[in-house]
């Protein structure tokens, strides 16, 4: 198995010239060249026996990217207890193919901020074309959780929309309607802590919303 840097992709990638995330920079030479499937396993094995599995799961879910005519966007989240590596485990996969954030929303995506020029926002603001073809990684997606349900039900729908790999368009009073139609893959990895009864209410699911994401 090669490394993310040196994997041969196929004939027309749809990654295309992938370059840095935000530029003014080169990439990071790969400190290992040719990694086989056995050493990986062998070190990840020895340094982090009990996350070996959930590595496995994460490097499935990133080279998900390479495959042709991938129409939906391959998703997870790491769910486990607190100190239990998850974040440890997203670090492994540091590469310029990776767009990591500490928090986000989902209005994000495509935003209407009104103190923001229109023709700035796709540019300086828009988060859905700077994470094409890229692994969005959020080593926290609780925050996402702690807000009130109609919030939750409204960012869910958002992010199922997206995951849909087709684009998202909304409408605003301050900008009017605006988005991206096309192919717009990305990857998403993420992690959380279980969620407690008092994020469990009969008026939302979230045990089904994660469903959704991993799917």
């Amino acid at each position: 198995m090669e490394g993310p840097y040196n994997m041969r992709q196929p004939s027309n990638p749809m990654f295309g010239d992938i370059g840095p995330i935000n530029g003014g920079y080169d990439a990071p030479e790969p400190q290992v060249e040719n990694v086989t499937l056995e050493a990986w396993k062998e070190i990840v094995g020895k340094h982090f026996p009990h996350s070996l599995r959930v590595v496995e799961a994460c490097l499935a879910n990133y080279f998900s990217l390479l495959l042709q005519d991938l129409s939906n966007c391959p998703a997870l989240v790491l769910i486990g207890p607190p100190s239990s590596s998850k974040t440890t485990v997203l670090e492994f996969l540091d590469t310029h193919v990776m767009f990591p954030t500490d928090n986000f929303t989902p209005r994000s995506f495509v935003s209407h901020s009104a103190n923001v020029e229109k023709s700035k926002l796709a540019t300086e603001v828009d988060l859905l074309p700077r994470i094409r073809h890229k692994m969005m990684v959020v080593k926290d997606l609780s925050p996402m959780f702690s807000k009130r349900a109609d919030d939750v039900k409204e960012g869910m729908g958002v992010m199922t929309r997206v995951l849909d790999g087709r684009g998202y368009t909304s409408d605003s009073g301050a900008h009017g309607h605006r988005g991206y139609t096309g192919d717009y893959v990305f990857g998403f990895l993420s992690a959380t802590t279980p969620l407690g009864a008092k994020h469990m209410g009969n008026d939302v699911d979230l045990r089904a919303a994660l469903t959704v994401l991993a799917d």
